[in-house]
């Protein structure tokens, strides 16, 4: 009996249950054997049924011997027959391959099987490829972080007179190596180069200044100064990512091309400052510096090439490289542990300054002060790349230790514009990454998003149905009123259950809910139901007064307010 129920029984129930022959006319099956259209399968069919019947035909000449050989081999086929079923959903989006399986192959008749092992151990699981390193994605508050960055900004460059201009993420090699210099950091390890159908020697621009400069000199407004000018957008360098610091990050920054005047650094630092302000950050501290003329930096390289030569068995890997291949300047803003010492011990270059460069710097020290300015003179700050000269700042932010102390930056380039093959201009600018900004900024000064939805039903009704003419009417016109009113509104598809539509729409950010069915619209009102985290009111409002009377619902929820249904219904009052 247990050979009888083991070797013929229970395998052809199986192989009973796992193939099946389906009409052509039919749709295709559940799942289909790989195995189906392969040479083999006419092979492995018969020798299945050979090995479940060979045990009972055979079970009286070594029953015990036989009764476990087979058992163990019926059961091994048992376990790895499923594993060769590929799920047909897998290839559901090219249905006519399962049609002529179904149909051409089989000639008129189909084996499907039926498996018992889970889809996820069967299908092979596709996955999305993961960011790049270095970068992130803007959503949720990021993205209003973001926002409220630039807007501030923005607003603040609008009051100070600049005009923004917007250049190409892709660049040529040239511009920046000229600009930066060949030596610098961001030329040698951190630009990201791409090259073109026509071997262009093309880069992701790393910063924003020589950009902006480019496109004076390529349109011709460089003959028409002075420019104040303010952008915004993406920047690219192959750094090791930290907080605050990534290979694609957003830089904002201002340029005034064209002006000699000190009172012109002074009203840019002043608009840098008013942007932290604006941003709700408090602890910050202005560090300011000259590094001269090029006479000056060059006396003053030579002072440093000595004092870090016999330093040099203690400098970074880093800073030897740069000492040898003449950037010793920017050995000043190396932050590795073993050139600290060797930094401090190096001499300063308002010692090597003319008498010239000096009182330029002093002036620019008395306007500040009288400004109300608080500054402190840090001869470090040697900013990071070779246009520069004469004075340049950095606001660092105080409630942060580490590296990435400093929120904005910049200085004077009168040398710039002559490097890339134009006139010799005075110019001064700096620059901010937004990234930085954002972990300094105040979050309670981000206005909540307060969005609406409108969703067309017969209210009352445990299921939604499709809306008529009439209500679609009603929700679009109703739609087109609230956003007249300035309020964010979307229209909410009306299907399924009432209470899943209303959670689609809390996950879509709705603060509340315009129902809309056949007797709200017979009678010209709507019902406004709240979606927000501890309020559970509702209530019937007429359509002409419903934008108004949520306008005073907002007002409240971004001052930080909620509700309860008799505020709510006294509002209502009030305004009727």
């Amino acid at each position: 009996a247990t050979m009888f129920l083991t070797h013929l029984v229970f395998p052809s129930l199986f192989l009973l249950s796992c193939f099946d022959a389906t009409p052509p006319s039919a749709s295709p099956p559940l799942f289909v054997h790989p195995l189906s259209t392969h040479p083999l399968s006419a092979r492995l069919l018969p020798a299945c049924l050979l090995h479940f019947a060979q045990p009972w035909l055979s079970c009286c000449a070594h029953p015990p011997s036989l009764l476990l050989h087979h058992y163990y081999c019926s059961l091994l086929i048992l376990l790895l027959l499923p594993h060769t079923v590929t799920p047909i959903h897998s290839f559901r989006r090219t249905h006519t391959q399962a049609e002529k399986v179904a149909e051409g192959e089989m000639a008129g008749r189909s084996l499907a099987i039926r498996t018992f092992s889970s889809s996820a151990r069967l299908c092979k699981r596709v996955e999305c490829p993961p960011p790049v390193k270095g970068t992130f994605d803007l959503v949720g508050t990021t993205a209003r972080e973001h926002s409220f960055v630039r807007n501030t900004a923005e607003r603040v460059f609008n009051q100070y007179g600049f005009r923004e201009i917007t250049t190409p993420v892709l660049e040529r090699r040239e511009l920046f190596v000229r600009s930066l210099g060949d030596g610098s950091d961001v030329v040698t390890k951190e630009m990201y180069q791409v090259k073109d159908k026509s071997d262009g020697d093309l880069v992701m621009r790393p910063e924003g200044t020589a950009s902006v400069v480019r496109s004076l000199l390529s349109s011709g407004e460089i003959h028409h100064l002075p420019q104040r000018l303010f952008y915004f957008g993406p920047m690219f360098r192959y750094e090791s990512p930290q907080k605050g610091r990534y290979r694609q990050f957003h830089q904002l920054g201002v340029e005034a091309i064209g002006y000699t005047s000190l009172q012109t650094e002074v009203e840019l630092i002043i608009a840098a400052k008013a942007i932290l302000q604006q941003l709700g950050i408090s602890q910050f501290s202005l560090q300011l510096n000259t590094i001269g003329t090029t006479a000056d930096r060059e006396g003053y390289k030579k002072k440093l090439e000595s004092h870090f030569e016999r330093h040099r068995h203690a400098l970074s890997e880093d800073s030897v490289r740069r000492l040898e291949t003449g950037a010793v300047l920017r050995i000043l803003d190396s932050k590795a542990r073993g050139d600290k010492a060797a930094i401090h011990a190096a001499p300063t270059i308002l010692d090597s300054l003319s008498t010239a460069s000096r009182h330029r710097f002093d002036t620019v020290c008395d306007s500040l002060t009288r400004e109300g300015i608080e500054f402190e003179v840090n001869p470090r700050i040697v900013r990071g790349l070779d246009y520069y000269n004469d004075t340049v700042f950095e606001y660092l932010d105080e409630t942060r230790a580490g590296q990435q102390t400093a929120l904005l930056g910049g200085g004077r380039y009168d040398g710039l514009v002559e490097s890339l093959g134009g006139p010799s201009t005075p110019a001064f600018g700096w620059a901010a990454g937004v990234e930085r900004l954002r972990l300094a900024l105040d979050q309670s000064l981000l206005q909540e998003d307060v969005n609406f939805a409108v969703v067309p039903l017969l209210f009352g009704q445990s299921k939604l149905k499709e809306s008529s003419a009439i209500e679609m009417a009603t929700s679009f016109q109703f739609l087109s009123a609230l956003r007249q009113h300035g309020l964010h509104a979307f229209l909410e598809q009306p299907q399924g259950a009432a209470q899943k539509a209303l959670r689609r729409c809390s996950r879509a950010g709705a603060s509340a809910a315009f129902l809309l069915g056949e007797d709200e619209c017979a009678a010209g009102l709507v019902m406004v139901k709240s979606l927000r985290k501890g309020e559970a009111w509702q209530v019937q409002v007429p359509l002409a007064e419903a934008p108004t009377f949520v306008q005073s619902l907002q007002k409240g929820w971004m001052a930080g307010k909620e509700f309860d249904q008799l505020q709510v219904e006294g509002i209502l009052a009030s305004q009727l």
